[in-house]
């Protein structure tokens, strides 16, 4: 199973338990959109394929 895809309203709300990737998926559309990053946090060997799987 994965998340398939993502669709935002006005207000979207990730939740769940520590470790489940609520900050990771923000980081991925964060680097996805070109977003400026301060800090380099969620970047792991497979992070980058993650982001080159993506499209909007």
């Amino acid at each position: 199973m994965g998340l398939w895809s993502l669709y935002f309203e006005p207000i979207t709300i990730l939740c769940g338990g520590n470790g489940l990737g609520k900050s990771t998926i923000l980081n991925v559309i964060g680097q996805k959109l070109h977003a400026n990053r301060l800090s380099m946090y969620n970047t792991s060997a497979c992070f980058q394929e993650y982001v080159d799987k993506c499209h909007y």
